[in-house]
């Protein structure tokens, strides 16, 4: 039975682990821009996109994956030999798939490769930094792979009065998920707060894909500590 999208690649991970905020997870791997779009770029472009079932690519998260279906190891040799950009997309479960495949995701999460291992026998291992958060739209291939034209999605940040509301009980639940495996989170901006929050929490790919898709950082910051509330167990969510 042939594979479907979303079962084309290994996780080395178990529960979603809470993103670096580091972008350089070895000294040898490649640079990733700290501002967006990099300089002497435009803000639309198109990138392969790999469809991965229940996965979210958050900006700051390193996601480590284990490359072996064909067709995605063309997508990786492709994108070595360009940007080192790619879209991970979870399908919408809930939609008719299409000739193509399953139906992807509005808002989406553009990684760059900053880390790669090729195997003898053509498989890849390799390590993919979240960039930033993009709404995509399929074009045309002419690859074995799917790809997407993407702009850059333009975030409502908080109030500061919201950001004094919001940034203890986020660090507070962060603690209360990792232990002793929190990270400095002094400096970091309630948005991302909220981004390694959701991280830490087995949730149900629906609600997954809602706060994901959320670009108003309040709104998105109150749903993830409505989920710690609501999901309190370190256990996989049950679906719906």
């Amino acid at each position: 039975m042939p594979r479907r999208d979303g079962e084309s690649a290994t996780l080395h991970c178990g529960p979603r682990p809470v993103p670096a905020l580091s972008s350089d997870p070895d000294p040898k791997a490649s640079p990733v821009p700290t501002g967006w779009p990099p300089d002497g770029e435009s803000s639309s472009q198109v990138a392969p996109v790999f469809p991965l079932a229940g996965v979210f690519l958050f900006p700051g998260q390193l996601l480590p994956l284990h490359i072996f279906e064909p067709r995605y190891r063309q997508m990786i040799e492709d994108s070595l030999d360009g940007t080192g950009r790619l879209i991970l997309a979870a399908p919408c479960e809930d939609r008719t798939p299409l000739p193509q495949g399953p139906c992807l995701p509005a808002v989406c999460g553009l990684g760059e490769i900053v880390k790669h291992h090729r195997l003898p026998d053509g498989r890849f291992l390799i390590w993919v930094l979240g960039v930033v958060r993009v709404r995509a739209t399929e074009v045309e291939s002419d690859r074995l792979y799917r790809r997407m034209r993407y702009d850059v999605v333009e975030e409502v940040g908080p109030t500061r009065a919201e950001v004094d509301e919001l940034s203890g009980p986020l660090q507070i639940a962060i603690r209360a998920r990792v232990g002793d495996a929190m990270p400095d989170t002094a400096n970091v901006a309630t948005g991302q707060l909220a981004d390694i929050l959701a991280q830490c929490i087995q949730l149900p790919s629906a609600l997954m894909a809602h706060i994901f898709a959320e670009t108003h950082v309040t709104r998105r910051a109150r749903m993830v500590l409505d989920a710690h509330d609501k999901f309190p167990s370190r256990g996989r969510a049950p679906e719906p």
